[in-house]
């Protein structure tokens, strides 16, 4: 998934997207999940790409996949994005030094929006965010369990 696409971009080929970057500088790790309803279904495409270790010599290490995925899967993350009221929600304004930035993009009918948050709290923003990163089926790591 190298070379992704700005929002514009996607609105060309999808009729509604939804993408979540999760970047943890702590662990040298990024996780990228696209999904995108056009012609050809609902696909989603999901990376991961881990440098930890990779300073002292070890090989990155990437997980890369695609899968179609269900009516009911797509349900789920538009009751997730309604929820949240991405449309006219404001992130929190919090950083810190140690923690990840988790940033939602998403696009329908010609509108794109992106937000970023610091290590969202639990509540409907980090609910949608961990939707997707679950649908990936990547590696979710101490956030496993976590629902919101």
């Amino acid at each position: 998934m190298t070379g992704q696409p700005a929002p514009a971009a996607l609105l060309q080929n999808a009729t509604e997207f939804y993408r979540f970057i999760h970047c943890d500088p702590g662990r040298t790790s990024s996780r990228i999940v696209l999904v995108q309803k056009g012609t050809n279904g609902i696909e989603m495409t999901a990376c991961a790409v881990s440098l930890h270790g990779h300073y002292g010599g070890d090989k990155a290490v990437c997980d890369e996949h695609a899968r179609k995925l269900a009516d009911a899967e797509w349900r789920t993350i538009q009751e997730k994005a309604a929820a949240l009221d991405l449309w006219n929600y404001t992130p929190e304004k919090k950083t810190g030094l140690d923690g990840s930035d988790w940033l939602i993009e998403a696009g329908k009918d010609g509108q794109a929006k992106s937000l970023a948050e610091w290590s969202p709290a639990p509540g409907n923003y980090r609910a949608l965010c961990l939707c997707l990163w679950r649908l990936s089926g990547m590696d979710m790591g101490v956030y496993k369990a976590d629902e919101k």
